[in-house]
Protein backbone atom coordinates (compact mmCIF):
# COMPACT_ATOMS: atom_id res chain seq x y z
CA UNK A 1 0.00 0.00 0.00
CA UNK A 2 1.23 3.11 -0.82
CA UNK A 3 1.74 6.07 2.19
CA UNK A 4 1.25 9.76 0.84
CA UNK A 5 3.82 11.37 2.68
CA UNK A 6 4.19 14.93 4.43
CA UNK A 7 7.38 15.73 1.74
CA UNK A 8 4.85 14.41 -1.31
CA UNK A 9 2.99 16.90 -0.66
CA UNK A 10 4.85 19.44 0.05
CA UNK A 11 7.06 18.72 -2.87
CA UNK A 12 4.23 17.69 -5.63
CA UNK A 13 0.96 19.98 -4.32
CA UNK A 14 -0.74 21.09 -1.91
CA UNK A 15 1.31 23.40 0.19
CA UNK A 16 4.21 24.87 -1.97
CA UNK A 17 0.99 25.23 -4.79
CA UNK A 18 -1.45 27.21 -2.92
CA UNK A 19 2.18 29.78 -1.78
CA UNK A 20 2.33 29.76 -5.25
CA UNK A 21 -0.60 30.30 -6.66
CA UNK A 22 -1.01 33.14 -4.03
CA UNK A 23 2.45 34.86 -5.09
CA UNK A 24 0.89 34.85 -8.80
CA UNK A 25 -1.97 36.19 -8.14
CA UNK A 26 -0.39 38.86 -5.36
CA UNK A 27 2.16 39.88 -8.06
CA UNK A 28 -0.12 40.09 -10.64
CA UNK A 29 -2.58 42.51 -8.25
CA UNK A 30 0.57 45.08 -7.05
CA UNK A 31 1.86 45.07 -10.76
CA UNK A 32 -1.42 46.67 -11.81
CA UNK A 33 -1.60 48.71 -9.26
CA UNK A 34 1.81 50.52 -9.76
CA UNK A 35 1.94 54.11 -11.92
CA UNK A 36 2.43 52.69 -15.20
CA UNK A 37 -0.83 51.14 -15.39
CA UNK A 38 -2.68 52.89 -12.34
CA UNK A 39 -2.42 56.01 -14.85
CA UNK A 40 -2.51 54.90 -18.13
CA UNK A 41 -4.58 58.31 -18.98
CA UNK A 42 -1.30 60.44 -18.34
CA UNK A 43 -0.54 58.38 -21.52
CA UNK A 44 -3.51 59.79 -23.59
CA UNK A 45 -5.12 56.43 -23.81
CA UNK A 46 -8.87 56.20 -23.38
CA UNK A 47 -10.47 53.76 -21.64
CA UNK A 48 -10.53 50.74 -24.58
CA UNK A 49 -7.12 51.27 -25.20
CA UNK A 50 -6.36 51.84 -21.39
CA UNK A 51 -8.10 48.36 -21.21
CA UNK A 52 -6.27 46.76 -24.35
CA UNK A 53 -3.25 47.64 -23.01
CA UNK A 54 -4.03 45.56 -19.56
CA UNK A 55 -5.36 42.75 -21.08
CA UNK A 56 -2.05 42.21 -23.24
CA UNK A 57 0.47 42.84 -20.51
CA UNK A 58 -2.12 39.78 -18.88
CA UNK A 59 -1.63 37.51 -21.47
CA UNK A 60 1.97 38.17 -21.55
CA UNK A 61 2.40 38.12 -17.71
CA UNK A 62 0.49 34.55 -17.80
CA UNK A 63 2.17 33.32 -20.66
CA UNK A 64 5.23 33.82 -18.66
CA UNK A 65 3.94 32.04 -15.47
CA UNK A 66 3.18 29.33 -18.13
CA UNK A 67 6.40 28.57 -18.93
CA UNK A 68 8.11 28.63 -15.46
CA UNK A 69 5.60 25.87 -14.70
CA UNK A 70 6.18 23.82 -18.03
CA UNK A 71 10.39 24.69 -17.08
CA UNK A 72 10.07 23.35 -13.16
CA UNK A 73 8.39 19.96 -15.28
CA UNK A 74 11.07 19.67 -17.49
CA UNK A 75 13.48 19.45 -14.22
CA UNK A 76 11.31 17.81 -12.18
CA UNK A 77 10.70 14.60 -14.44
CA UNK A 78 7.77 14.84 -13.50
CA UNK A 79 5.30 15.72 -16.46
CA UNK A 80 1.93 16.23 -14.63
CA UNK A 81 3.57 18.53 -11.58
CA UNK A 82 2.22 21.58 -12.80
CA UNK A 83 -0.97 20.67 -15.01
CA UNK A 84 -3.13 22.19 -12.56
CA UNK A 85 -1.15 25.30 -12.62
CA UNK A 86 -1.65 25.84 -16.51
CA UNK A 87 -5.33 24.87 -15.94
CA UNK A 88 -5.92 27.04 -13.71
CA UNK A 89 -4.03 29.93 -15.08
CA UNK A 90 -6.48 29.62 -18.24
CA UNK A 91 -9.75 29.16 -15.92
CA UNK A 92 -8.75 32.13 -14.09
CA UNK A 93 -8.19 34.07 -17.12
CA UNK A 94 -11.99 33.97 -18.07
CA UNK A 95 -13.80 37.01 -17.54
CA UNK A 96 -10.77 38.99 -17.03
CA UNK A 97 -9.11 38.94 -20.87
CA UNK A 98 -10.99 38.60 -23.86
CA UNK A 99 -11.88 35.09 -24.60
CA UNK A 100 -10.17 35.10 -28.09
CA UNK A 101 -7.21 36.05 -25.80
CA UNK A 102 -8.07 33.56 -23.86
CA UNK A 103 -8.01 30.47 -26.02
CA UNK A 104 -4.28 32.51 -27.70
CA UNK A 105 -3.14 31.97 -24.04
CA UNK A 106 -4.30 28.30 -24.64
CA UNK A 107 -2.48 27.45 -28.11
CA UNK A 108 0.33 29.29 -27.12
CA UNK A 109 0.65 27.07 -23.51
CA UNK A 110 0.49 24.24 -25.86
CA UNK A 111 3.39 25.26 -28.36
CA UNK A 112 5.12 25.79 -25.26
CA UNK A 113 4.87 22.10 -23.96
CA UNK A 114 5.19 20.56 -27.29
CA UNK A 115 8.55 22.85 -27.86
CA UNK A 116 10.03 22.24 -23.90
CA UNK A 117 8.55 18.35 -23.31
CA UNK A 118 7.91 16.99 -26.72
CA UNK A 119 5.58 14.34 -27.38
CA UNK A 120 5.28 10.61 -27.63
CA UNK A 121 2.71 8.67 -29.69
CA UNK A 122 0.07 8.20 -26.56
CA UNK A 123 1.05 11.93 -25.57
CA UNK A 124 -1.36 12.97 -28.63
CA UNK A 125 -4.21 11.42 -27.10
CA UNK A 126 -3.31 13.32 -23.61
CA UNK A 127 -2.70 16.42 -25.23
CA UNK A 128 -5.99 16.02 -27.21
CA UNK A 129 -7.81 15.03 -23.57
CA UNK A 130 -6.09 18.07 -21.97
CA UNK A 131 -7.36 20.52 -24.60
CA UNK A 132 -10.54 18.97 -24.95
CA UNK A 133 -11.16 19.44 -21.24
CA UNK A 134 -9.98 23.15 -21.22
CA UNK A 135 -11.81 23.98 -24.13
CA UNK A 136 -15.17 22.72 -22.68
CA UNK A 137 -14.86 24.15 -19.09
CA UNK A 138 -14.35 27.64 -21.02
CA UNK A 139 -17.39 27.34 -22.96
CA UNK A 140 -19.49 25.81 -19.86
CA UNK A 141 -18.25 29.03 -18.05
CA UNK A 142 -18.82 30.76 -20.90
CA UNK A 143 -22.51 30.41 -21.41
CA UNK A 144 -23.62 30.29 -17.63
CA UNK A 145 -23.46 33.89 -17.07
CA UNK A 146 -25.52 33.57 -14.25
CA UNK A 147 -23.09 30.94 -12.50
CA UNK A 148 -22.62 31.59 -8.72
CA UNK A 149 -19.40 30.58 -7.02
CA UNK A 150 -20.61 28.17 -5.46
CA UNK A 151 -21.69 26.85 -8.67
CA UNK A 152 -19.15 27.47 -10.45
CA UNK A 153 -16.28 25.85 -7.31
CA UNK A 154 -18.46 22.98 -8.08
CA UNK A 155 -18.60 22.37 -12.08
CA UNK A 156 -14.33 22.69 -11.75
CA UNK A 157 -14.57 19.99 -9.22
CA UNK A 158 -16.44 17.65 -10.84
CA UNK A 159 -14.64 18.58 -13.85
CA UNK A 160 -11.18 18.06 -12.86
CA UNK A 161 -12.30 14.68 -11.21
CA UNK A 162 -13.58 13.23 -14.51
CA UNK A 163 -9.87 15.09 -16.15
CA UNK A 164 -7.60 12.63 -13.47
CA UNK A 165 -9.73 10.02 -13.77
CA UNK A 166 -9.67 9.68 -17.26
CA UNK A 167 -5.78 9.54 -17.17
CA UNK A 168 -5.64 7.22 -14.60
CA UNK A 169 -7.79 4.90 -17.06
CA UNK A 170 -4.63 5.55 -19.73
CA UNK A 171 -2.52 4.57 -16.87
CA UNK A 172 -0.64 7.30 -17.13
CA UNK A 173 -1.09 8.10 -13.19
CA UNK A 174 -2.02 6.18 -10.52
CA UNK A 175 -5.32 6.01 -8.08
CA UNK A 176 -2.88 7.96 -5.16
CA UNK A 177 -1.75 10.44 -7.78
CA UNK A 178 -5.20 11.49 -8.76
CA UNK A 179 -6.34 11.83 -5.03
CA UNK A 180 -3.29 14.27 -4.73
CA UNK A 181 -3.97 16.17 -7.89
CA UNK A 182 -7.78 16.41 -7.56
CA UNK A 183 -7.72 17.65 -3.64
CA UNK A 184 -4.39 19.96 -5.07
CA UNK A 185 -6.93 21.54 -7.51
CA UNK A 186 -10.18 22.27 -5.66
CA UNK A 187 -7.54 23.37 -3.13
CA UNK A 188 -5.81 25.91 -5.41
CA UNK A 189 -9.45 26.57 -6.92
CA UNK A 190 -10.68 27.53 -3.31
CA UNK A 191 -7.69 29.85 -2.47
CA UNK A 192 -8.15 31.34 -5.75
CA UNK A 193 -11.71 33.08 -4.94
CA UNK A 194 -10.44 33.75 -1.43
CA UNK A 195 -7.82 35.68 -2.96
CA UNK A 196 -9.80 37.19 -5.59
CA UNK A 197 -12.55 38.08 -2.75
CA UNK A 198 -9.80 39.60 -0.41
CA UNK A 199 -8.42 42.07 -4.36
CA UNK A 200 -11.96 43.30 -4.78
CA UNK A 201 -12.38 43.85 -1.09
CA UNK A 202 -9.11 45.87 -1.34
CA UNK A 203 -10.03 47.52 -4.73
CA UNK A 204 -13.23 48.54 -3.29
CA UNK A 205 -11.82 50.33 -0.27
CA UNK A 206 -9.25 52.14 -2.83
CA UNK A 207 -12.38 53.47 -4.59
CA UNK A 208 -13.65 54.54 -1.71
CA UNK A 209 -10.83 55.98 -0.25
CA UNK A 210 -10.11 57.73 -3.80
CA UNK A 211 -13.66 58.99 -4.02
CA UNK A 212 -13.65 60.65 -0.89
CA UNK A 213 -10.24 62.37 -1.43
CA UNK A 214 -11.91 63.87 -4.69
CA UNK A 215 -15.18 64.55 -4.28
CA UNK A 216 -17.48 66.40 -1.66
CA UNK A 217 -19.32 63.96 0.08
CA UNK A 218 -22.74 65.83 0.10
CA UNK A 219 -23.29 66.64 -3.27
CA UNK A 220 -20.87 64.35 -4.46
CA UNK A 221 -19.52 66.75 -7.12
CA UNK A 222 -15.43 67.53 -7.49
CA UNK A 223 -13.73 69.01 -4.52
CA UNK A 224 -11.45 72.36 -4.36
CA UNK A 225 -8.05 69.75 -4.83
CA UNK A 226 -9.58 68.13 -8.08
CA UNK A 227 -10.83 71.93 -9.39
CA UNK A 228 -7.13 72.92 -8.94
CA UNK A 229 -6.25 70.01 -10.59
CA UNK A 230 -8.32 69.78 -13.73
CA UNK A 231 -8.40 73.86 -14.10
CA UNK A 232 -4.97 74.06 -14.33
CA UNK A 233 -4.68 71.16 -17.06
CA UNK A 234 -7.85 72.68 -19.14
CA UNK A 235 -5.64 75.86 -18.84
CA UNK A 236 -2.41 74.28 -20.54
CA UNK A 237 -5.29 73.13 -23.38
CA UNK A 238 -6.65 76.64 -23.81
CA UNK A 239 -3.07 78.38 -24.13
CA UNK A 240 -1.33 75.20 -26.42
CA UNK A 241 -4.35 74.85 -28.58
CA UNK A 242 -6.17 78.78 -28.56
CA UNK A 243 -9.15 77.50 -27.98
CA UNK A 244 -12.40 79.36 -25.31
CA UNK A 245 -12.43 78.20 -21.94
CA UNK A 246 -14.95 80.03 -19.19
CA UNK A 247 -15.23 79.93 -15.51
CA UNK A 248 -18.10 80.54 -13.97
CA UNK A 249 -18.09 81.10 -9.79
CA UNK A 250 -21.48 80.59 -8.24
CA UNK A 251 -22.50 81.40 -4.91
CA UNK A 252 -26.07 80.88 -2.93
CA UNK A 253 -27.30 83.84 -1.86
CA UNK A 254 -28.39 84.29 2.20
CA UNK A 255 -26.89 80.57 2.26
CA UNK A 256 -26.56 81.63 6.07
CA UNK A 257 -30.17 82.73 6.51
CA UNK A 258 -31.49 79.35 5.33
CA UNK A 259 -29.58 77.62 7.87
CA UNK A 260 -30.54 79.67 10.91
CA UNK A 261 -34.14 79.61 9.58
CA UNK A 262 -34.44 76.43 8.23
CA UNK A 263 -31.85 74.72 9.70
CA UNK A 264 -28.68 72.54 8.47
CA UNK A 265 -30.65 69.86 7.47
CA UNK A 266 -32.44 72.17 4.80
CA UNK A 267 -28.93 73.93 3.86
CA UNK A 268 -28.19 70.34 3.19
CA UNK A 269 -31.17 70.02 0.23
CA UNK A 270 -30.63 73.14 -0.78
CA UNK A 271 -26.59 72.42 -1.73
CA UNK A 272 -27.64 69.43 -3.43
CA UNK A 273 -30.33 70.33 -5.51
CA UNK A 274 -28.82 73.49 -6.70
CA UNK A 275 -25.64 71.53 -7.51
CA UNK A 276 -27.99 68.74 -9.20
CA UNK A 277 -29.95 71.56 -11.37
CA UNK A 278 -26.14 73.48 -12.11
CA UNK A 279 -25.11 70.32 -13.36
CA UNK A 280 -27.64 69.39 -15.73
CA UNK A 281 -28.40 72.61 -17.48
CA UNK A 282 -24.35 73.09 -17.89
CA UNK A 283 -24.24 69.49 -19.55
CA UNK A 284 -27.42 70.38 -21.59
CA UNK A 285 -24.60 73.48 -23.45
CA UNK A 286 -21.77 71.51 -22.73
CA UNK A 287 -20.66 68.17 -22.30
CA UNK A 288 -17.26 68.40 -21.19
CA UNK A 289 -18.20 70.78 -18.09
CA UNK A 290 -17.53 70.36 -14.75
CA UNK A 291 -18.61 71.66 -11.45
CA UNK A 292 -16.72 71.94 -8.68
CA UNK A 293 -17.58 72.95 -4.65
CA UNK A 294 -14.83 74.58 -3.63
CA UNK A 295 -16.32 76.01 -0.63
CA UNK A 296 -19.79 76.54 1.96
CA UNK A 297 -21.94 77.60 -0.74
CA UNK A 298 -19.46 78.20 -3.43
CA UNK A 299 -19.39 76.04 -6.53
CA UNK A 300 -17.32 77.01 -9.21
CA UNK A 301 -18.27 75.69 -12.94
CA UNK A 302 -15.07 75.07 -15.85
CA UNK A 303 -16.51 75.02 -19.28
CA UNK A 304 -13.90 73.81 -21.96
CA UNK A 305 -14.70 75.34 -25.21
CA UNK A 306 -17.02 78.04 -24.48
CA UNK A 307 -16.74 81.57 -25.03
CA UNK A 308 -17.62 84.06 -22.47
CA UNK A 309 -21.09 84.68 -24.31
CA UNK A 310 -21.88 81.25 -23.73
CA UNK A 311 -20.65 81.46 -20.44
CA UNK A 312 -22.75 84.26 -19.76
CA UNK A 313 -25.71 82.21 -21.18
CA UNK A 314 -25.39 79.51 -18.96
CA UNK A 315 -25.23 81.31 -15.76
CA UNK A 316 -28.12 83.38 -16.87
CA UNK A 317 -30.09 80.08 -16.71
CA UNK A 318 -28.45 78.36 -13.90
CA UNK A 319 -29.42 81.70 -11.86
CA UNK A 320 -33.21 81.52 -13.64
CA UNK A 321 -33.82 77.60 -12.43
CA UNK A 322 -32.72 77.96 -9.37
CA UNK A 323 -35.00 81.24 -8.23
CA UNK A 324 -37.95 79.07 -10.18
CA UNK A 325 -36.87 76.04 -8.70
CA UNK A 326 -39.11 76.19 -5.38
CA UNK A 327 -36.87 74.10 -3.39
CA UNK A 328 -39.44 72.06 -0.70
CA UNK A 329 -38.40 70.91 2.95
CA UNK A 330 -41.04 69.46 4.85
CA UNK A 331 -43.58 70.90 3.19
CA UNK A 332 -42.03 74.81 3.02
CA UNK A 333 -41.07 76.48 0.44
CA UNK A 334 -37.24 78.07 0.81
CA UNK A 335 -36.59 80.74 -1.74
CA UNK A 336 -33.56 80.34 -3.45
CA UNK A 337 -31.11 82.56 -5.58
CA UNK A 338 -27.82 82.30 -6.97
CA UNK A 339 -25.40 85.32 -7.51
CA UNK A 340 -22.56 84.35 -10.55
CA UNK A 341 -19.32 85.77 -11.48
CA UNK A 342 -17.87 84.84 -15.30
CA UNK A 343 -13.98 85.29 -16.56
CA UNK A 344 -12.96 83.59 -19.39
CA UNK A 345 -9.43 83.11 -20.94
CA UNK A 346 -6.89 85.52 -22.47
CA UNK A 347 -3.72 85.17 -23.86
CA UNK A 348 -2.17 87.39 -20.35
CA UNK A 349 -3.56 84.51 -18.09
CA UNK A 350 -0.28 82.26 -17.04
CA UNK A 351 -2.14 80.84 -14.17
CA UNK A 352 -5.54 79.53 -12.85
CA UNK A 353 -5.61 82.49 -9.78
CA UNK A 354 -5.65 84.98 -12.98
CA UNK A 355 -9.21 83.55 -14.29
CA UNK A 356 -10.70 82.88 -10.80
CA UNK A 357 -9.81 86.18 -9.23
CA UNK A 358 -11.46 88.05 -12.63
CA UNK A 359 -14.52 85.39 -11.49
CA UNK A 360 -14.70 85.97 -8.38
CA UNK A 361 -14.08 90.25 -8.74
CA UNK A 362 -17.35 89.45 -10.95
CA UNK A 363 -19.32 87.57 -8.18
CA UNK A 364 -18.50 89.85 -5.21
CA UNK A 365 -20.11 92.90 -7.91
CA UNK A 366 -23.11 90.40 -8.58
CA UNK A 367 -23.32 90.35 -4.74
CA UNK A 368 -23.12 93.80 -4.03
CA UNK A 369 -25.62 94.81 -6.42
CA UNK A 370 -28.69 93.31 -5.33
CA UNK A 371 -27.86 89.13 -5.91
CA UNK A 372 -29.43 86.90 -8.33
CA UNK A 373 -27.40 88.39 -10.73
CA UNK A 374 -24.60 87.73 -13.20
CA UNK A 375 -21.60 89.74 -13.95
CA UNK A 376 -19.32 89.64 -16.61
CA UNK A 377 -16.37 92.10 -17.03
CA UNK A 378 -18.20 94.60 -14.60
CA UNK A 379 -21.02 94.51 -16.26
CA UNK A 380 -24.16 93.03 -14.36
CA UNK A 381 -27.42 91.44 -15.97
CA UNK A 382 -30.76 90.23 -13.82
CA UNK A 383 -31.11 86.85 -13.66
CA UNK A 384 -34.80 87.35 -14.08
CA UNK A 385 -35.25 89.63 -16.69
Amino acid sequence: MTIVTMTEWLLEGLFLGIFCELGVIMSYHLILLTPVFHNLSQYRMDKITSRSAINWFTVGYFLLIGFFFELLQVNSGNHVLSTNFIILIVIMLIGIIDYWQDLLVVGLLTAIRLLMVGIGDSGFLQLGIGLAFVLGLMLIRAVLTQKTVWLDFGIQSVAILIFWVTFFALGVVNIVTVFQLVVQYICLLGTFYLALKLIYQDNELMVVLSRNASHDYLTGLLNQRMYEADFRQQLAVAKQKATPLSLIAFDIDYFKDINDHHGHDAGNQVLVEVATIIKQISRSYQSGSRLYRVGGEEFNLVLPNLDQKSAERVALRCCQMVSHSGIQYHGAKIPVTLSAGISDFTKGDTQIIDLYLRADRNLYLSKQRGRNRVTVNGTTMVADQ
